[in-house]
Formats: C-alpha cells, structure tokens, sequence
C-alpha cells in the first residue's frame, strides 16, 4: 500500500467504541505534542457478540480507511476483544507496529492472597483461543471465575446521555462475587477498556478491599518501547467514526473536550 508522504503523521487509537478513552488519555500524558487519530467503529458496536473473522476483517477495513488519510506511525488496538482476536492477523497485514491490551493475568496472580481471580470481560475474550490458553497456563496457580459483562459495556457505552443509577444499577451482575467473600475473588481483572470508565463505581460496589486490574501496564510498556520513533508535527486530533447517528453527536463533544478537533465520517 503506497501512503502519501504529505499525510499527517499519527498514533492510531482504535475501538468499537468508548472504551479507547482512558487508553487514549495515559498515552496522552507520555506524548502529548503528537497527532492522535481515534477510529470508533460503532457502527459494528459491541463486538464482544460478534464472530472472530467479522472483527478482524472489519479492523483492517477501518484501519485501511483512516491510513490512507493519515500516515499511522502506531496503531493502538484499545479493545480487549479486538487484541486477543486480532492482533497477529494485523501484523501480518500493516507494516507498521501494532500493539493491544490484554487482560493482564499475570499481575492478578501475582497480588491475589486468597488464590482467586475473577475476569470481567465479553463472551467473545473469555472464549477466545489466546484466553483460553492463558488461563490454563495459571491454572495450577489459581482459579480463575469469569462474568461475562456485556450489558455494563453497554450501559457505559451510553454513560454519556444516561445516569450514574443506570450504571450502578447494572453492577448488580457482579453480585455473585459479594455474597461469600471467603470463596470469591480479591483480586478482578477488567477486561474490557470500557470498564476503565467506571472503575471507581466498580470499587465502590464491592465496598471492601479488592485489587482491580485495569490492564494498562502491559500495554504502557509496549508503547515505551517505540516511543524514540513515535514524533510528528502536531497538527489536529482527529475522530474517524463509520455512521453518523445521535449517539456520535453527544460524543463529539466529549471528544473535543479532550483534544479532538476533526470529526469524520468513514465508509466500511
């Protein structure tokens, strides 16, 4: 693929949605005079129910999309369900370096004092092959209970034109989890980016010591491991979003509200 050397040089922040926000927001403080170009594929939202090969096909159609607006110089794949699914098939296909987040089991099992570990996440990661594996491998270590948190991603997804009740009021699906302290986790690994969002409400419902694990981490060190290659002429943020609907209007106001000027449009 021949990109225009005159195109504007970009960090790449990609997610079906939202959730690329507090991803975007850490990367921002280690480089804060660079372009960001944020793709939120929310026509396709959420892809925690979708199949594997539509969220990858779908990721390169978007990511195709925007580099030939824009020269990526990195693609940060803000999506849990989109890292453990996607990620070698899109190395295989960009030149440039791709990276991802991805529920970080290892710092679970590591501060965990009781040997439980719980993972919030979509259907489509705790099912994944990647996951699947992962799990097995520490399975001698600790035991690892799952809840499948579609209707939070959703519900957070919205946070934006609802309220905070509708948001605590969803957590009830983790309530397994406080019934008996002694045989359930101390230790919750969020993975999903989009819980990042609410993680103090997720605290505040257990009300009681617990370790959460946002995952960022993994993910901060990789960027530092570019970030002697990461520069460019700061110009403006912009927001590729693929269908225009009254949820893209509020958010664009959000999105301005941390650093975005540019909004557009792209066709899949």
């Amino acid at each position: 693929m021949k990109i225009n050397k005159n195109l504007v040089t970009s960090v790449l922040i990609f997610d079906s949605g939202i959730g690329g926000i507090p991803v975007y927001l850490t990367i921002k403080k280690i480089f804060p005079k660079i372009n960001y170009a944020y793709i939120i594929d929310n026509d396709s939202f959420p892809y925690g129910d979708k199949k594997n090969s539509f969220i990858v096909d779908r990721i390169i159609k978007c990511i195709y999309k925007v580099h030939k607006k824009q020269k990526i110089i990195l693609a940060i794949i803000a999506c849990n369900t989109a890292s453990v699914i996607s990620l070698r098939k899109l190395r295989e296909v960009f030149s440039f370096p791709i990276i991802g987040i991805i529920p970080d089991i290892k710092s679970a099992v590591k501060i965990t004092k009781n040997k439980i570990v719980g993972l919030l996440a979509t259907k489509a990661t705790i099912n994944s092959a990647y996951m699947k594996r992962f799990i097995k491998n520490f399975s001698s270590y600790v035991i690892i209970r799952n809840i499948i948190v579609s209707d939070i991603i959703n519900v957070v997804e919205n946070m934006f034109n609802t309220t905070y009740q509708s948001v605590y009021k969803t957590l009830s699906i983790l309530s397994p989890w406080i019934e008996d302290r002694t045989s359930n986790p101390d230790t919750i690994i969020l993975g999903c980016t989009h819980l990042l969002l609410i993680k103090k409400e997720i605290k505040n419902f257990f009300g009681r010591k617990i370790n959460l694990i946002d995952s960022k981490s993994d993910l901060l060190k990789n960027v530092y491991i570019y970030k002697k290659s990461i520069f460019s002429i700061k110009k403006k943020n912009t927001v590729y979003y693929t269908k225009m609907e009254e949820r893209i209007k509020i958010l664009i106001q959000v999105f301005k509200e941390i650093g975005f000027e540019k909004f557009e449009e792209i066709f899949t």
